[in-house]
């Protein structure tokens, strides 16, 4: 029946801002959080990342679900950067063997089309009220100092960034340091170096959460951020 307690398997595809809409995930996730039907939850990602912002957003939504019910973090086929980051709030973290797991750190870019405009003779004016206001447009190459503001930014994000998965993943700063480096492990490296807690399929992330909230594996229901709550909640209960 549809009163039946149930883990519900959230389908997380694409870039963070891209197939990934931070604002829709927030709000499905924040009502799984507050939904009583809801036992235990499973993140089903596969996502390259996306921007700082965006990231640490769903980082936070994760973090807030999980203090009320267990979620388990499933990385389908890449779970790198931004996507990492955001699921390591989780209670448990599973990935294949094969998948694509880490990519730890910030970068930071600027296009310049300065050359270009150049070339075809293409003038630009700017009035600005501040002597940097224009530092990453286009337009323009950055300066010296403009390079270090930017490099400081990008090197606050970074021990961020550390500081949340030592955190999260109970790990020394100092190991966590070593391995952010912004390169991607493979899924048996990740679980060697503790960035996942099980090698296996998405059945076994189920099968996790299972264990952890005591609903059975088969009462899933699958949900996206696209989904309004009341249609998961109304379909039908096996």
């Amino acid at each position: 029946m549809f009163w039946r307690k149930k883990i519900a398997v959230v389908s997380l595809k694409g870039s963070i801002g891209g197939g990934i809409n931070p604002q829709a995930t927030v709000r499905l996730l924040d009502g799984l959080s507050k939904n009583g039907k809801i036992r235990a939850v499973v993140l089903n990602i596969d996502s390259p990342g996306g921007g700082a912002g965006p990231s640490e957003t769903l980082y936070m939504a994760v973090a807030r679900l999980s203090q009320k019910k267990p979620v388990v973090a499933y990385f389908e086929g890449m779970g790198a950067s931004g996507a990492y980051e955001m699921a390591i709030p989780a209670t448990r973290i599973v990935a294949p063997r094969s998948a694509l797991i880490g990519s730890i750190g910030v970068i930071s870019a600027k296009l310049s089309l300065k050359g270009l405009l150049e070339r075809w003779g293409i003038n630009l004016t700017f009035i600005k009220s501040g002597e940097h206001k224009d530092m990453l447009a286009p337009h323009r190459e950055l300066t010296k100092e403009e390079e270090m503001m930017v490099q400081k930014t990008t090197d606050e994000l970074y021990e961020d960034f550390i500081s949340r998965v030592s955190e999260s993943r109970h790990l020394p700063p100092g190991k966590v340091r070593e391995m952010a480096t912004g390169e991607v492990f493979s899924g048996r490296v990740a679980r060697d170096y503790g960035l996942v807690d099980e090698n296996g399929d998405l059945n076994l992330a189920i099968e996790i959460a299972s264990k952890l909230s005591g609903v059975p594996s088969h009462r899933v229901v699958y949900v996206s951020p696209g989904r309004s709550l009341l249609q998961m909640v109304m379909e039908p209960w096996f």
